[in-house]
């Protein structure tokens, strides 16, 4: 019985890593389309390409 719920906790925190995940590549898809992606959100200054290839 604990084993099944310690994977059903194991599940729950994949499936909320994943949703994180797909959530931030979507926000990444929309800012290439607006053609805002490499800009900061906060200052509106140009990232450096070593910044966006080291995460993206």
């Amino acid at each position: 019985m604990a084993a099944g719920e310690a994977s059903a906790t194991v599940q729950m925190r994949l499936k909320q890593t994943d949703s994180k995940l797909l959530r931030a590549i979507e926000d990444a898809m929309t800012r290439i389309r607006q053609e805002r992606f490499g800009t900061c959100e906060k200052c509106g200054q140009p990232i450096s390409k070593a910044r966006l290839e080291a995460v993206p």
